[in-house]
């Protein structure tokens, strides 16, 4: 048993090989969570509530919310009763978190430039420490605004302390 859900799904098709199941889980995971908030029309339901996907990177958001937007207009969303598009609510409610200057960032911050936290991942062992910022501090591919709002402003936003 793991900590991992859903971990027998994962341990069968991986065969009990630690590495793709690792990286599949997390993933597979956050996907499956934020199509649930939009789904079943809790981001709708509680607006005030604050969603954070974590350990993931940020990008695989930009390209699934484009995704959930078009199975809303083709499909809808019967049982959300949602009166908004998946992404207007990410934009409202969510945060996904960044490690490091992921491929499509830029493209990330400037579709939902209140949405990505910084996260070092330490104490973990695939965690950069010191000099975790390091990178995000140096990139040329973010304003210093920007990188202000990855590094600081958002996490107020999301742990509500500019309130």
């Amino acid at each position: 048993m793991s900590g991992l859900v859903p971990y027998d799904e994962l341990q069968s098709r991986f065969d009990g090989y630690y590495t793709p199941l690792h990286a599949a889980h997390f993933v597979t995971q956050q996907l499956m969570a934020l199509t649930t908030f939009v789904a079943y029309g809790i981001l709708e339901r509680h607006p005030r509530l604050r969603v954070a996907f974590l350990e993931t990177g940020a990008v695989w958001a930009l390209s699934y919310l484009h995704r959930l937007d078009e199975h809303l207009e083709l499909f809808g969303f019967d049982r959300g009763a949602l009166t908004m598009e998946p992404s207007d609510y990410f934009r409202r409610q969510c945060y996904v978190s960044v490690e490091e200057v992921e491929p499509g960032l830029a493209t990330m911050v400037a579709e939902y430039p209140e949405s990505v936290v910084f996260a070092s991942d330490y104490p973990h062992a695939d965690g950069t420490f010191p000099g975790s910022t390091t990178e995000l501090l140096e990139t040329d591919e973010l304003s210093k605004g920007e990188i202000v709002g990855v590094l600081r402003d958002n996490a107020r936003r999301l742990y509500g302390l500019d309130s």
